[in-house]
This record gives structure tokens, sequence and C-alpha cells, in this order.
């Protein structure tokens, strides 16, 4: 009864058989066994939030223990959301982003989160404002093309991606997502173009592309 091991592999199984209500008390015995151990105060957080109940406080010892999970922060701001509403989400996400500028998958979220408050014209602000910091980082270049691409934004991503070679020149990663967009957009002989000069494709995502 008193190994916190046990109580997180019930609740694992539980959770794994979609059974939230056996879960949440195994994993929460887990913890209070446990008291520093990271993983266990953040799958006490993840799966008060899976049940749909309170759990905001439960991030905060899962942050401490462990500063440098940003997949922490990132169910942090699902608690947020889920607690708190969309303003509240983005706020703390800002905040979490201040000093993590190189962090693609913040931003991300974040420019998700804004485009559900109806920002449409802002909502990846967040990357640009790091890029001013980082003009020379390839992913976070990329982290701004991909998202407009996912609102079907192909001009604009196509314009961040010839500010974005002006910064790191004729990058691998410039060639790819230039190819994809011109793809998607349907400008076809273009996108072919780009897919021949990219020579045979070594990745399942572009081949797929490639296909469409």
């Amino acid at each position: 009864p008193n190994d916190a091991r046990l109580w997180q592999v019930l609740a694992l199984a539980c959770r794994d058989l979609e059974d939230l209500a056996p879960a949440l008390p195994a994993i929460a015995r887990a913890a209070a066994l446990a008291p520093n151990d990271a993983l266990l105060a953040h799958t006490h957080a993840r799966t008060a939030l899976e049940a749909g109940l309170p759990s905001v406080p439960l991030f905060e010892p899962a942050r401490r223990l462990a500063p440098r999970d940003l997949s922490v922060l990132l169910g942090e701001a699902a608690a947020f959301l889920a607690d708190e509403g969309l303003d509240a989400a983005v706020a703390r996400l800002e905040e979490r982003l201040q000093p993590l500028a190189q962090w693609v998958e913040g931003h991300a979220t974040l420019a998700r989160l804004r485009w559900m408050r109806g920002e449409r014209e802002t909502f990846a602000s967040s990357f640009e404002t790091a890029l001013l910091a980082r003009p020379a980082d390839v992913a976070l270049w990329q982290g701004l093309v991909e998202t407009l691409m996912h609102a079907a934004l192909y001009d604009s991503a196509l314009a961040v991606l010839e500010r974005a070679r002006a910064r790191i020149g004729d990058h691998p990663a410039v060639v790819v997502l230039e190819t994809v967009c011109r793809a998607e957009k349907g400008d076809t002989e273009a996108a072919d173009r780009l897919f021949a000069r990219l020579g045979p494709v070594q990745h399942v995502t572009l081949a797929a592309r490639h296909m469409r």
C-alpha cells in the first residue's frame, strides 16, 4: 500500500482503459507517496485535466519539480484553458514564453489559442517577436511558416519564406517549405520544379505532400 510505483502502474492501466474514476485517486496516492517525483506530479495533473476536473493547481508542483519540461508548460496552458478560459490560457502561455524565445511548440500553441480568440491578423505575432531576437533561428522560421500554412495563409507563408531567405539563405528547410506551400496553393508547375530540385523524397511527410 505504500509503494508509489504500484499505484502509478494501477493509474496508468486505468487510463489506458479510459477509466479515469479509479485512475485519479490511484495517481493522487502515488504522487502523495513520492512528492519529489516530477513524472508522478505531472501525471496527476494530466489525469485530472483529462477527467475534466480543476487541474491548474496540480500543475504547479509538476512545474516546480521539472522547470525545463516543456510538456508540463503545454499541459498547464491546457489546464488554464479548461479551468479559467481562453484569455487566461493566452496570458499564462505568453508569460511562459518570455524567457523561452526558441520554444517553437509554445509559439505554435499560442498562435492556435489566439486564432481561437479571433486574432486573424496577429495570431502568430509571438513568432515575429522571437525572430527579432533570433533572426538566424531556422526552427523559428519553419514554425512560423508551418503555422501560417495550417491556417491556409499560403501567400503570407511565401512572404515569410522570402524574409527567411534574406536571413538564413537558401536553407534546405526553406526550399522544402516553399515546395509544399506552392503545391498546397495549387501552383503545380512551380511545385513540380521545386520537387525536382529536391531530388528523391526521403521523408514520409514530404512524400505524402508530393502525392497530393
